[in-house]
């Protein structure tokens, strides 16, 4: 699915690339090292670990932010 007439501009959805990009790229101990472990942060971190049993490893970036997030625990890179 693609959704399109969105308003977002081109340019901020390349950055939105261009920041996940760099941080799916990096090695899992350095990504597990950018996420905060602050409860008030609104990144949330998980990985699959391969086995034989699952077919699909993927690591997932949660960003979900309220009224208590504490939003410079997000790394300047992905702001």
């Amino acid at each position: 699915m693609k959704v399109i007439n969105h308003g977002v501009p081109t340019i901020m959805h390349k950055q939105l690339w261009a920041a996940a990009s760099h941080f799916f790229a990096l090695p899992t101990d350095e990504k597990m090292h950018v996420v905060s472990k602050d409860p008030s942060s609104p990144l949330k971190f998980f990985t699959g670990f391969p086995n034989e049993k699952v077919r699909e490893w993927k690591d997932t970036l949660g960003f979900k932010p309220n009224t208590t997030s504490n939003m410079t625990l997000i790394p300047s890179f992905l702001r």
